[in-house]
C-alpha cells in the first residue's frame, strides 16, 4: 500500500474562505524596522531556556524540529502515544516512520519503552501542563525508559517557564505563533546532549540552514519577547474576554479556543454551515474529535471577532432546537476529501484538567495500521546520520541551501 501523507487541516485552510476567518492560530504578523546583526541567536535561546550550547539546535520551524526529534528517538521506542484533541501533524507524525500513533487517557499512561507526543499547550484547547508537572512526566519517563517530544510553540501565550526538564524529554518551537514574523520562521529543538548531537546531524542531511535572514530576524524578535508579549496582548485579549463572558472554555492568553457542542452535527457539517454564515473554523475532525470547532483569536478584530461568535452562537442555538441540518455527506466527503470509513473511528470527548497528572481525555478509539511507509529511507538515514561529523548544533556556518 502506497504511502500517502495529506494534512486535512491544511488542506481545508487552502481550499475555504470566508469574510471571518478564524481558522488562524497564529497573531497578526510582527513588522521588524531594523534586524539585529550583533547576537546569535542561540545564545538568546541557551539564555531563555537555561540550557548550554550543545541541549539545543535550529530548524526550519516546529514540524521539522518535531520530525527531527522523532527520528532521532524511533530506535529506542516500541510505539508512539498521545491525548485527544491533539493537532493534526502530530498524530500523523508517526506514520511517517511506519510507527502507528494511539491514543492514551493521560499522560501517565503510556507504556514504558514508548514515545509521548502531544502540543503543550494544548492545540486546539490551550489546556496545558505547568512546570512541576513537567517535572513530574520527565521523572516518571526516566524511570520506564520512555521518553516525550513536547510542542511547545504556545508556551510564551500563558508564561510557561521556558526552563524545563530536559531527562528524557525534547521541546520544539519556533518563531511562528507567538513571535509571528512575516514571510519567514525559525524553529528549534531543546533536549539532552546526544539527541540533539543526532537530530543536528539529520538536519544537516535533510534541509541545511538556516538561511542568514531568519537568523537575523529571529535574534531580532527574540530580542523584543516583552513587546511581543505586550502587543499579543492587545490583540488577543479582549477576544478572549469576550469568550470568558459567554462562558465558553477558554485559557487566557491563548490565541486559540475550542468551541465544543452537544447538537447532533459533525464537525465537518458544523464548519461548513459556519462558511454559509461566512465564518470560516477549524473542525474537530482534524483534531481527532467528531464534535466541535477551533477558532482563532489572533488574526481579526475585536469587532470582526464579536460579529463572527454571534454568528457562531446562533447557529449553535439554532442545532440545539433541532432547525439547522446539513446533507447526509458532507462536501468533503463528497469531493474524497474525507473518506466514510473514518467517520465515527474517534468518539467525542472532553479535556479536563486533573489535580494530578495534567490535563487528562475522555479515552477514544482510533483504527490504525498500514504499511510503514519511509521506513527504509529513514533507517538509511540513520545510518548516515551517525556518522555526520562537526558540530553537535545548526549555528548559522553551515552552507546555506545549493551552496553545501
Amino acid at each position: 500500500m502506497p504511502f500517502k501523507m495529506e494534512i486535512g487541516h491544511f488542506r481545508w485552510m487552502a481550499t475555504h474562505a470566508a469574510k471571518y476567518n478564524l481558522s488562524s492560530s497564529a497573531v497578526k504578523p510582527f513588522e521588524l524596522d531594523d534586524l539585529d546583526e550583533d547576537e546569535d541567536v542561540l545564545s538568546i535561546l541557551e539564555e531563555m531556556y537555561g540550557v548550554k550550547k550543545d541541549e539545543v539546535t535550529l530548524a526550519h520551524g516546529t514540524q521539522e524540529a518535531n520530525m527531527l526529534a522523532f527520528a532521532s528517538l524511533r530506535k529506542g521506542v516500541e510505539g508512539a502515544y498521545g491525548l485527544l484533541p491533539e493537532y493534526e501533524p502530530i498524530r500523523v507524525l508517526p506514520d511517517a516512520f511506519g510507527m502507528s500513533w494511539q491514543p492514551v487517557t493521560s499522560v501517565h499512561d503510556i507504556p514504558p519503552h514508548s514515545l509521548l507526543i502531544i502540543s503543550n499547550p494544548n492545540n486546539p484547547t490551550g489546556k496545558f501542563l505547568d512546570g512541576a508537572r513537567l517535572e513530574e512526566l520527565s521523572e516518571e519517563l526516566t524511570q520506564k525508559g520512555s521518553y516525550a517530544i513536547i510542542d511547545s510553540i504556545f508556551s510564551e501565550f500563558v508564561n510557561l517557564k521556558p526552563s524545563l526538564p530536559l531527562s528524557n524529554v525534547v521541546f520544539t518551537s519556533s518563531t511562528s505563533k507567538f513571535f509571528t514574523m512575516k514571510g519567514v520562521k525559525l524553529g528549534w529543538l531543546v533536549g539532552e546532549r546526544q539527541l540533539v548531537k543526532e537530530a543536528a546531524g539529520y538536519a544537516d542531511l535533510l534541509s541545511p540552514g538556516p538561511y542568514e535572514i531568519e537568523l537575523k530576524y529571529a535574534t531580532t524578535i527574540l530580542k523584543k519577547r516583552e513587546a511581543v508579549k505586550d502587543r499579543n496582548a492587545s490583540i488577543v485579549g479582549p477576544n478572549g474576554q469576550l469568550l470568558e463572558s459567554m462562558g465558553i472554555d477558554y485559557v487566557k492568553g491563548m490565541p486559540i479556543a475550542f468551541i465544543g457542542t452537544d447538537c447532533n452535527l459533525d464537525s465537518v457539517d458544523l464548519a461548513e454551515l459556519l462558511l454559509k454564515r461566512d465564518v470560516m473554523t477549524i473542525p474537530g475532525k482534524f483534531f481527532g474529535v467528531r464534535r466541535g470547532v477551533r477558532v482563532g483569536l489572533g488574526t481579526v478584530t475585536p469587532k470582526e471577532f464579536s460579529e463572527a461568535i454571534s454568528l457562531t452562537s446562533d447557529l449553535l442555538r439554532e442545532c440545539g432546537s433541532g432547525h439547522a441540518t446539513s446533507s447526509r455527506k458532507t462536501s468533503w466527503q463528497r469531493r474524497g476529501l474525507i473518506n466514510d470509513a473514518d467517520e465515527g473511528q474517534v468518539r467525542p470527548l472532553r479535556f479536563r484538567r486533573h489535580a494530578s497528572d495534567g490535563f487528562r481525555a475522555g479515552r477514544s478509539r482510533v483504527k490504525n495500521g498500514g504499511e510503514p511507509p519511509l521506513s527504509n529511507f529513514w533507517r538509511r538515514l540513520s545510518a548516515r546520520a551517525s556518522n555526520v561529523a562537526g558540530p553537535a548544533k545548526r549555528d548559522g556556518a553551515n552552507p546555506s541551501p545549493g551552496q553545501g
